[in-house]
């Protein structure tokens, strides 16, 4: 049981910095967008 709670904690913690790295993938993408098109 033990052994489950850490696989699934770690597990956990992968998921939320995929998320959080590809949150700010989108952000980076949306802000060189309006760059551009503030510049252009």
């Amino acid at each position: 049981m033990a052994i489950g709670a850490v696989f699934f904690r770690a597990y956990f913690q992968l998921l939320n910095a995929t998320a959080e790295s590809f949150i700010f993938c989108v952000q980076v993408l949306v802000f060189s967008n309006a760059t551009v098109r503030f510049l252009g």
